[in-house]
């Protein structure tokens, strides 16, 4: 399976716009990285990417992590404004997503 193979298995849906509550500490898998054309890094536990007037730098190119906040019902990736897609993945399917994730892509 391919990285675009399985970020298709995550329901999309529209953020706030300029909103950068979900932003972290970020985990990248070195595909993931190579495909973000401007580097930058973060500052203590901040993404370099979350810009609070404009949202994610890097949105088409988010990792895993950020395209799942929102997306499953987990209260761990819960969206503070409510935001999400009508039907969430199940946790369960959430954790297979990530597992697969790590399998394929976290790797050497």
């Amino acid at each position: 399976m391919n990285i675009e193979t399985l970020y298709s298995k995550i329901p999309g849906f529209a953020c706030k716009p300029g909103c950068t509550d979900c932003c972290g500490p970020v985990p990248f898998s070195k595909l993931e990285w190579a495909r973000v054309q401007e580097k930058r890094m973060g500052k203590g536990m901040d993404c370099p990417y979350a810009n609070t007037a404009s949202g994610c730098d890097v949105y088409d190119q988010r990792p895993l992590i950020c395209r799942l906040f929102g997306a499953v019902e987990d209260e761990r990736l819960e969206c503070p404004h409510g935001c999400g897609p009508e039907v969430r993945l199940s946790e369960a399917e959430g954790r297979i997503l990530v597992r697969a994730y790590h399998e394929q892509f976290m790797g050497d």
